[in-house]
């Protein structure tokens, strides 16, 4: 025993070794130190990729920290996508990772085994049934938890089935093996999944001996048990087949065989890039499109294109350590893998020189001009310069041989135009030169050649300009072997993918930046590194890292022609794009030197900003229906709205977002409190105990698949799971049991403002849809039904308030059909909003009538006052959430970034100085900062002025206008007016104010409106006051801010207008909503015609991925206002739909919605 607890505990010290650069690795539940045996499957059907590698290196890490086994076992279930070639390819990849495994393996090793154990084991036992329903129905019936007609059939009806299945006979064909678990079950992996698949196909390894072949799920846990794994690592997407996994391993009493239990199944976070698709299907796509140019293109997550780049295993073993073993599914940046890579390659990598020559990109446009020659006019001839390190700080890389320095040297362009005439500049592995002059051509001002001599006794380096040089030699004039200068092309790689995160809706071909990722620069550079090989990894001193991908070849009299040395760059991790590479050349002439000297000084510093800080300020992409999902994260990220979190599906809101949900809630809050509502506020916790939401199944049947549940305390199981609130019936109608017991008590009117979370869902986007978002929900409860739905409404106004007067959003309010009401209640109204750049609807706000029915789950009763008997109230729900703001946002905003309507926008108007130069005069200057100051305070009502009362605990508040505006000013001494404008513009101020010393000196503000740039002049007058005591300049900006709120609610109301139409003819739907129109159509009201027409509106529209469809219509609501006049509907109106027939109940909103 203290052996094996000291075995242990060495063990434990090696798994947090260097705890501060590694992430944290969980200990594996039961293991011991010697026993552990972990496995790595991958499928033989495509190269591996860094999430490949991620999971062979979790699984490696283990394998060696208990001095365990790693089995190498290829998933071959599916003989269509296995290929013998990709065998070989994955081993090798495996060697190129330096993970040794202890043994090699095959599913198909097992197919006997299996075939037996689905017969005797399953179907003889009841345990499995043969199904021969159509897959889609299957799929559709595991959705609807209904039971397949095969569910029960006999043994012997089974067996039969299953022997077509064996011989691969048409019969066979139609059929497939389920495992018979639970299919009422929450979790729908357990909803009898299938085991068993007929494909008589040919297999790589068996041959058409098999006709049938197991799935992964089945097959996994029976092959875990037979080769005697003890934790089985997969990433978190499998967590719900956890379950599953189990249920197979109890059922089939499997254990391993070294200590007969079965494997301990451990999920860790599935590694995610950013910028990048790890789909063996769309990188296949990749490679047969010719996009790239193979698997092992630099572009590619592939482990062999990561390494071809430049990638090292220790940097990518490095990079998996970090993450540890967690569960948190993330985006990882690129720039954190290549960061840990330029770590070990910098001191790896000997120097070398390159200098660019001249260089065009596709548009012609000039990327830098041929090197520039220097004569040193106090250097005879050429000599050879000793003792030069290959690598500063690295002496074991030895020295250069071949330094050579000349009469006439070359540098880059762009290091010439930094030298001036009179001062030294250090040319570096030399010494100083003192430059004596520069000539420049008469025609463009381009430099042609410098003259200047050497001054090596000087060794003042700290204030000179540092340059990289190549001599320039005249062999004709020596008989010595000097160096020749290589000719290189340095090729540079960017994102296949443009944008950063994809959803899981995205189109990834929408994204494509193939023709953008590879770009190539021609230089020339030092003699020694003619003699690199192909793998090589060096440093381009100021130029960054490169790996030789191909050799220089000398001058063949076979070829004909001399072969470029080929480098590719290697990301250093500091910064997003190349920027040592050029902008384009302006050819115009450049009369101000000095001018010109600071904007190539601003380029050659480029290099040590940070990525993010050299991000384009303005929008990059169009609000098009294209990228309008890359544009919406865009402006709420530059507009300063949100910042993304490290938690997939939440966010961060800043304080410009936050601030409009206060707006919103100061407004809502103070209303519900006043008469007719009278409602008060209180809260309740965010924890439901698992017993309060199991007593109202039907109505959390909806929210079930997306509560997140608390199981852990530290590292010790909760005895019961706690559920964190998805929405608060279940938390608070118990407590109206409590307090309500007689008539007097009613009305119990309480509203909280709280966030809630619901976990599971498709293409989180922020504000529309999140993982938690804030929210207000109202829960009230009355005597009578009339009380409650006259509340409904009112709740419903509220809303209609919040959007058309506050967000300057036009909705449509209306009923939700029986489908699609609030689960457990009577009926649903909601406030529908129009995005018309997507053509989809959204639901702005939703206000339920929920009868008795929760009552009678919670029994909330009151004694009635003239029966005196137990009556059960009736109850109303109504909330809105954060969502509010994305609705504004998608509905406002422009390609020039956010649009806020004044009336919740944090800065009303922002006041920029401006039009101040060199030769403006502090006088000036001070005075122009003055009158901003004075103009906001102006609008924002002077100061508060304080109670000087000791004794009074209020401050009291006194203005000397009554007319108050949010207002700021932006006096930041170093940004330019022209960035303020278009800072302000991304952020959406409704109002800016341009004061410059010409309006001054005119008594005058220019005003610029957002919503539409029209710019007007308004009078600056001291403070002159109309007969009411207000200020007439804020009066008149005040009667502006009001236009402003108004024109943009015109704007977005025409919208809608013109894009909600009336359709009575099935044959129109499709173009209309092709059109991005929502649809008034004749409905029945039944859900099954609505599941119809859903269905069959689902069509490709030719604009998507091969095989995607475009989504369907959906109901949004049964407008209020229903169509007039000769739109009315008529009695003898059919449902729309031409399988129906039933007559029409109402016309139904439907469209494409969020």
């Amino acid at each position: 025993n203290i052996s094996k607890n000291l075995s242990l505990y060495v063990c434990v010290c090696k798994l947090v070794l260097n705890s501060k650069q590694q992430g944290k690795f969980v200990e594996l539940p039961g293991a011991e130190m010697g026993k552990v045996v972990v496995r790595f499957p991958p499928e033989a059907s495509g190269y591996l990729h860094i999430g490949h590698a991620k999971a062979a290196l979790l699984n490696q890490h283990y394998q060696l920290a208990f001095n365990g086994r790693l089995i190498l076992r290829f998933d071959d279930t599916n003989p269509a996508k296995e290929k013998e070639d990709f065998e070989k390819v994955i081993l090798e990849d495996i060697d190129m990772l330096k993970i040794k495994p202890d043994t090699f393996t095959y599913t198909s090793d097992h197919f006997d085994q299996m075939l037996d154990i689905c017969e005797n084991g399953m179907l003889k036992e009841g345990l499995a049934y043969v199904d021969d329903t159509n897959g889609d129905e299957i799929r559709l019936e595991r959705e609807k938890k209904i039971e397949s007609i095969n569910r029960n059939n006999s043994i012997e009806k089974n067996l039969e089935l299953w022997k077509q299945m064996v011989l691969g006979t048409e019969i066979g064909l139609k059929c497939c093996v389920r495992a018979k678990i639970d299919m009422q079950s929450a979790n729908g992996c357990l909803r009898d999944p299938t085991i068993y698949r007929c494909k008589p196909e040919h297999h790589p390894r068996t041959g058409d001996k098999y006709k049938v072949y197991p799935t992964y799920d089945f097959a996994c846990p029976i092959v875990d048990s037979f080769e005697g794994v003890t934790h089985c690592l997969r990433t978190t997407e499998y967590t719900d087949r956890d379950a599953q996994y189990y249920w197979f391993c109890d059922a089939l009493k499997l254990g391993t065989r070294s200590n007969e239990t079965r494997p301990y199944v451990w999920s860790y976070s599935r590694l995610n890039m950013t910028n990048t698709v790890l789909s063996k299907r769309k990188l296949t796509w990749f490679v047969e499109q010719g996009h790239v140019d193979g698997w092992d293109d630099p572009r590619m997550p592939t482990v062999r294109g990561v390494f071809r780049r430049g990638m090292q295993v220790e940097a990518l073993k490095q990079f998996i350590v970090a993450q540890g073993s967690s569960r948190t599914v993330t985006a990882m940046q690129w720039d954190k893998i290549w960061s840990l890579n330029r770590s070990i390659v910098d001191s790896i990598a000997p120097r070398h020189t390159a200098l660019l020559l001249s260089n065009s990109n596709k548009e012609n446009a000039v990327l830098s001009y041929p090197p520039v020659e220097v004569v040193v006019e106090n250097v005879e001839k050429p000599y050879k310069i000793d003792n030069v390190p290959k690598h500063p700080k690295n002496v074991q890389l030895g020295l250069k041989n071949c330094v050579w320095a000349a009469p006439k040297i070359l540098i880059d362009y762009s290091d010439a135009e930094l030298l001036e005439a009179g001062r030294r500049a250090t040319f570096i592995n030399w010494g100083n030169l003192l430059i004596n002059r520069i000539e420049r051509n008469q025609n463009n001002n381009n430099i042609e050649r410098i003259y200047a001599v050497s001054d090596l006794e000087n060794t003042d380096f700290k204030s000179t300009v540092k340059v990289t040089w190549l001599p320039k030699i005249d062999y004709s004039e020596s008989e010595e072997v000097l160096p020749i200068l290589v000719p290189i092309v340095c090729v540079y790689f960017d994102h296949l993918i443009s944008k950063a995160v994809l959803a899981k809706d995205d189109d990834f071909k929408q994204y494509l930046n193939t023709e953008n990722s590879r770009w190539e620069l021609q230089m020339i550079g030092d003699s020694e590194l003619k003699d690199l090989k192909k793998g090589d990894v060096i440093q381009l001193q100021r130029r960054g890292y490169f790996i030789c991908d191909s050799t220089y070849q000398p001058y063949s009299i076979h070829s004909g022609k001399e072969m470029s040395l080929v480098l590719f760059n290697i990301p250093d991790g500091h910064r997003k794009s190349i920027t040592t590479i050029p902008l384009p050349i302006s050819t115009s002439n450049i009369k101000d030197k000095k001018l010109k000297k600071k904007e190539n000084i601003a380029v050659a510093t480029d290099s040590s900003i940070n990525a993010k800080k050299v991000t384009k300020l303005g929008l990059e992409v169009q609000k098009v229906s294209e990228n309008l999902g890359e544009w919406y994260s865009q402006v709420l990220v530059k507009g300063e709205m949100i910042e993304y979190y490290d938690v997939s599906g939440c966010y961060v809101l800043r304080p410009w977002a936050y601030r409009i949900w206060e707006l919103i809630q100061e407004w809502f809050d103070a209303r519900i409190k006043r008469k007719p509502l009278n409602i008060q506020n209180c809260y309740f916790p965010m924890f439901v105990s698992q017993g309060a939401l199991e007593r109202e199944k039907e109505h959390i049947a909806d929210f079930a698949p997306e509560v997140a549940w608390v199981t852990k305390s530290g590292e010790t199981d909760l005895a019961e799971p706690i559920a964190i609130r998805p929405t608060s019936e279940t938390g608070m109608y118990p407590a109206f049991a409590k307090w309500i017991q007689s008539y007097r008590d009613l009305p119990l009117k309480l509203n909280q403002w709280n966030s809630v979370v619901r976990w599971e869902f498709k293409h989180p986007q922020p504000f529309l849809r999140t993982r938690e978002f804030l929210w207000q929900e109202g829960h009230n409860a009355y005597a009578t039904r009339e009380e409650a739905e006259r509340d409904v409404l009112i709740t419903l106004g509220y809303y209609e308030y919040v959007y058309k007067n506050m967000l300057a959003v036009p909705v449509i309010k209306g009923k939700k059909t029986e489908k699609e009401k609030f689960a457990g209640g009577i009926f649903t109204t909601t406030c529908e909003a129009y995005v018309a750049s997507s053509g989809r609807a959204i639901q702005g706000a939703t206000s339920h009538y929920l009868g008795t029915n929760f009552a009678k789950m919670f029994d909330v009763h009151f004694e009635h006052p003239d029966t005196h008997k137990k009556s059960f109230v009736h109850q109303i729900s109504f909330g809105m959430t954060t969502r509010t703001i994305g609705v504004m946002v998608m509905v406002h905003g422009d390609d020039r970034g956010l649009v806020l309507p004044p009336r919740i926008a944090s800065i009303q108007v922002i006041i920029v100085p401006c039009g101040v130069g060199v030769k403006t005069s502090n006088e000036v200057k001070d005075n122009l900062t003055r009158t901003c100051l004075d103009v906001c305070n102006r609008l924002k009502g002077d100061s508060l002025i304080e109670s000087d009362d000791e004794n009074d605990n209020s401050v009291i508040q006194h203005r000397n206008s009554s007319l108050i505006i949010r207002a700021d000013t932006d006096l930041r001494d170093n940004y330019s007016p022209g960035w303020k404008f278009n800072h302000w513009e991304l952020k959406g101020v409704p109002l800016r104010l341009e004061i410059g010393p010409k309006d001054l000196s005119r008594n005058q503000i220019i005003a610029v409106r957002r919503d539409n740039g029209d710019k007007l002049t308004i009078p600056l007058e001291g403070r002159p006051k109309d007969d009411g005591g207000n200020d007439k300049m804020v009066i008149r900006i005040t009667e502006l801010l009001n236009q402003i709120q108004q024109d943009m609610y015109n704007k977005a109301e025409q919208e809608m207008k013109e894009n909600v139409v009336i359709c009575r003819k099935w044959s129109e739907c499709a173009a209309h909503l092709a059109a991005k129109h929502l649809l008034l159509i004749p409905f029945c009201g039944r859900p099954i015609c609505e599941d119809n027409i859903k269905q069959d509106t689902t069509l490709d529209d030719g604009t998507a991925d091969l095989g995607a469809s475009t989504m369907g219509a959906k109901s949004l609501c049964v407008p209020f206002e229903q169509p007039k006049g000769a739109d009315i509907l008529k009695s003898n109106d059919q449902c729309i739909h031409p399988k129906c027939g039933h007559p029409a109940g109402s016309f139904t909103l439907f469209g494409r919605s969020y």
